[in-house]
């Protein structure tokens, strides 16, 4: 006998702070840039469970990390010193959420 039980998407608060948990060491590393807006972010993911927001924050640093590697259609190289300059931007997150991450619809739809 199947039992299926509902359970609740998270609301914007609970998004941010789920959002603050996950980006709490970069932000104590200083690798989260000072435009970075949590609370915006949190509205913009409305469906998105805590593991889409853990989706979303590592898409985050993969687009930050990108911006230091430069490919001449041969070989990537990275300058060994950005390592130390980058920062997770709110344009990152934009990036992220537009390119890469993006809850399912079924997980969408209001009750």
């Amino acid at each position: 006998m199947e039992h299926q039980e509902h359970i609740p998407l998270t609301n914007v608060h609970e998004r941010k702070n789920i959002l603050l948990v996950l980006t709490n060491t970069m932000a104590e590393n200083s690798k989260l840039a000072p435009d970075v807006d949590l609370h915006r972010i949190a509205r913009m993911t409305e469906g998105f469970s805590a593991a889409y927001l853990e989706a979303l924050v590592r898409a985050a640093v993969s687009h930050a990390l990108w911006r230091h590697i430069k490919f001449d259609g041969q070989k990537m190289t990275a300058d060994p010193e950005a390592g130390e300059n980058i920062k997770v931007t709110q344009a990152d997150f934009y990036d992220a959420l537009e390119k890469d991450v993006k809850p399912n619809e079924v997980h969408c739809r209001r009750r």
